[in-house]
């Protein structure tokens, strides 16, 4: 009997309490970015199609038809962004 083994990846969340859930390796990417910017366009790639980006803006415009981005995911991110530049702050203050 063949017996195939695959890594199974468990799922964590964004940020703690948050709900949202991206797996490791996800998480590895993004981290891979030196910049906050970097890191949060790579994230919010992972999160949002571009044709969803092409039609929408972070929390909504009515006066120019963008709907908002899921808010959960953008609040994920923003408080994860915020860790993310504690640490880069942390690292060059090492230095």
């Amino acid at each position: 009997m063949l017996v195939s083994c695959y890594l199974i990846q468990q799922m964590v969340e964004v940020m703690e309490g948050s709900g949202v859930y991206w797996y490791p390796h996800q998480r590895a990417y993004c981290s891979a970015f030196k910049t906050w910017a970097g890191y949060i366009n790579a994230a919010t790639d992972i999160f949002f199609t571009k044709e969803t980006l092409a039609i929408s803006c972070t929390k909504g415009n009515a006066k120019n038809g963008h709907h908002p981005l899921d808010p959960l995911v953008i609040e994920a991110l923003i408080g994860r962004l915020c860790y993310f530049i504690a640490i880069l702050t942390e690292l060059s203050l090492r230095k």
